[in-house]
């Protein structure tokens, strides 16, 4: 199966509530606010977010805000 690359657009919702309100989070920098983009390459969409979780997981704040496919592999 080919893979295929994904573009990810994720944020940290604690970080960006602090930040709002003056403050820093206690382990991740106040960019976090903001969104990154991060790119992995998948068998599909659930496999790319699969891979985005374990490296951002939603217990520590992480939001995808977006996925977007960008390429194919053979």
């Amino acid at each position: 199966m080919a893979l295929k690359s994904y573009e990810i657009g994720i944020f940290n919702s604690e970080v960006r509530r602090l930040t709002a309100e003056g403050e820093s989070h206690p382990e991740f920098e106040d960019s976090w606010a903001d969104m990154h983009y991060v790119e992995v390459r998948a068998r599909d969409d659930e496999n790319a977010l699969e891979q985005i979780e374990r490296r951002f997981p939603k217990r520590k704040g992480f939001v995808v805000n977006d996925l977007v496919c960008v390429t194919e592999f053979e």
